[in-house]
């Protein structure tokens, strides 16, 4: 499968760049639905509040002072080149050393501030921030994140550690990662929202992106409730195993969640592991998903589960050692072979 026919969203509709108000947009038909972004923004925005989280989510003392882990880009002859921060309280500052990215918020009581990122960003550790031990003060990122040169090794690009230890983040916008659909070559995004606290995962998440890791990418979000049914549309992934395990809150799964892009996932183990909330499960989840054959403990625990689950036990060759343990109240349970219960 070459490149271009690797972007999903090439089987959507038409695309066409639109040069409008001084910035290249993008149109990508979903269905019926004309989904619009931003190629390049004028600055990236965030959402942060005045307290940082430890990695136990208690609050970690630093009288409102916050820090951006963010690094600075260089220019062809190796200077750096400056990033501006209007920290959404009236303050704006330019940096130019490497230093930390720190401010002093005139409250300490958890308020939210609208944070706006000037200017190339050579890279960050994550949007874990640092003091003194792994914190974050991030809740909410606002536009995609902007691209950042070399963070990719050997051929793949490195998105698994973006929001390590964010566990105040509680939102995400919709393409997130638009502005890496030029990378050429795989991408890592295991647990690339695992243990945050996000609530709902929204449109066009991966969306022109090729051979897409997410093996337990939202892993153990236990806020997380409500999925859309396009979130995973527009990209073609390699695993998914672990996907939404530990999800204890999620309450249902979208018919078209692997409608495309999972053509060669053949793992799908504990991919809904533990979601003890889940009600119900779309009897064709997978259906698109022809070389899925591995379902070990893929829906292990969701004590929930009313409706039919998927009678994956009847692909040739499959195996699904606990694949609906403690299932019981699942309409077709007493059809799913011992092995699998």
């Amino acid at each position: 499968m070459g490149r271009q026919s690797a972007r999903m969203y090439f089987r959507f509709g038409d695309h066409k760049d639109i040069y409008y108000r001084g910035h290249y947009h993008k149109a990508m038909y979903v269905g019926a639905t004309c989904v619009w972004y931003k190629i390049e923004d004028d600055y990236w925005s965030i959402k942060v509040k005045d307290q940082m989280i430890d990695q136990y989510g208690g609050i970690y003392e630093t009288g409102g002072r916050i820090a951006l882990n963010l690094g600075f880009a260089k220019d062809e002859n190796g200077n750096r080149l400056p990033i501006r921060i209007d920290w959404g309280d009236g303050t704006q500052e330019e940096f130019w050393e490497m230093a930390r990215f720190e401010h002093q918020y005139p409250t300490n009581d958890g308020t939210e501030y609208k944070v706006k990122i000037y200017g190339k960003i050579g890279g960050f550790r994550a949007l874990a921030n640092y003091v003194g031990i792994a914190s974050s003060c991030v809740t909410e990122i606002l536009t995609p994140i902007p691209y950042i040169e070399n963070i990719g090794s050997y051929g793949t690009l490195q998105i698994s550690t973006f929001f390590t230890g964010a566990k105040s983040l509680t939102k995400i916008c919709n393409n997130i990662f638009v502005n890496y659909m030029d990378f050429d070559g795989e991408i890592n995004a295991i647990g690339a929202f695992a243990g945050t606290n996000i609530e709902y995962v929204p449109d066009l998440i991966f969306s022109g992106l090729y051979k897409v890791d997410i093996a337990g990418a939202f892993e153990n979000c236990k806020n997380l409730k409500n999925i859309s049914a396009s979130c995973l549309l527009g990209a073609d992934y390699s695993r998914a195993d672990g996907l939404f395990s530990g999800c204890s809150s999620l309450e249902s799964i979208p018919s078209t969640l692997f409608v495309d892009g999972f053509e060669e996932v053949e793992n799908f183990d504990k991919c809904f592991y533990e979601c003890t909330s889940l009600v119900s499960v779309p009897e064709t989840l997978f259906d698109s998903a022809t070389n899925g054959n591995s379902f070990v403990r893929t829906f292990y625990g969701d004590s929930s589960i009313e409706s039919k689950v998927p009678a994956l036990w009847e692909r040739t060759g499959a195996v699904g050692t606990g694949c609906y343990y403690l299932c019981g109240k699942a309409e077709n349970y007493s059809e799913i072979p011992i092995s699998w219960q």
